[in-house]
């Protein structure tokens, strides 16, 4: 089974590698700190910002008093309904980029749980025409989506699928269709009615499918997750309609000719999977066959 992580993201650990490398101060003050002694420390003596780079998805770190994202880690720890206090979108922007940051946690511990009310208010801003706000919700929205089911259960429950699809069906960047489709890649590995929430959306898979129509190697890299995880974590009835009406075997052939080793990779244990569940199932066939025949006699 794969294990779900939150790819292409800056983790706990890296965030302050990045900014010791820069400021021994805070690595000198900070060093014995626990992760929450630390981010208030942060807090304290250092506004920090990390943004992200449209082009390589990578997060950038540097010290500024007058950038507020950290210190909107700390008061949403405290007072969640901060987001919905202020109008102005760049504190929003900062808000979002501070739960993307509590909900990213690279040693896997729960330090905080973000409520429905939230995760409401998230789903609310991928109807925005702002990719600053956008981003950073979904970047959130795409973490949470990788916890368990009731966590999932807790982000399909605000209706997300439907701005998930205008997302996908408009002309929003890259970045921003790519994280959509990791998303459905974590809402596959869930519950069977979770899965058909997305699996019985006929005009959501389209939407889906024209991303692969891109060639672009990264929304392919989304999509071999997506099809891998729908084979391991779904009955092999529902896999066999869904993999024939999409024509998936041809989308399959097609990522395996890429030259990214992880698409291939991925793919292949999809399909070592699906080949599994089929001898499993052919092998019950042949039993139930046997003890017909027997009876018969």
């Amino acid at each position: 089974m794969f294990t779900l992580v939150s790819r292409g993201q800056t983790s706990t650990r890296n965030l302050f590698q990045l900014l010791f490398s820069s400021h021994k101060y805070f690595l000198n003050e900070c060093i014995n700190l626990d992760y929450q002694k630390k981010t208030e420390f942060l807090c304290e003596n250092g506004q920090i910002m990390y943004s992200q780079s449209l082009k390589n998805n990578e997060y950038i770190c540097f010290q500024n008093k007058n950038l507020l994202s950290l210190r909107y880690i700390i008061y949403l720890r405290k007072q969640p309904k901060l987001l919905f206090s202020v109008e102005d979108e760049t504190q929003i922007m900062y808000a979002c980029w501070g739960l993307n940051y509590l909900s990213n946690n690279d040693d896997g511990q729960q330090y905080f749980s973000i409520k429905p009310a939230v995760v409401q208010k998230l789903t609310l801003l991928l109807n925005s025409q702002n990719e600053s706000l956008i981003i950073p919700a979904l970047k959130t929205i795409g973490n949470i989506l990788t916890g368990n089911d009731v966590q999932k259960a807790k982000v399909l429950n605000t209706g997300v699928l439907k701005p998930f699809e205008m997302l996908l069906s408009q002309n929003y960047s890259e970045v921003i269709q790519r994280e959509v489709c990791w998303s459905f890649s974590n809402i596959v590995a869930g519950t069977l009615a979770q899965v058909n929430q997305i699996l019985k959306n006929d005009s959501l898979l389209k939407a889906l499918f024209r991303q692969f129509q891109q060639g672009d190697s990264k929304i392919f890299k989304e999509m071999s997750y997506f099809l891998s995880n729908l084979i391991n974590y779904t009955d092999l009835k529902i896999i066999d309609q869904f993999l024939t009406q999409y024509d998936c075997f041809q989308k399959i052939s097609t990522m395996l000719d890429t030259e990214d080793e992880a698409i291939r990779r991925i793919i292949l244990e999809g399909i070592l999977e699906f080949s599994k569940k089929k001898q499993k199932f052919n092998h019950i066939k042949s039993k139930l066959m046997q003890n017909f025949r027997y009876i018969s006699n």
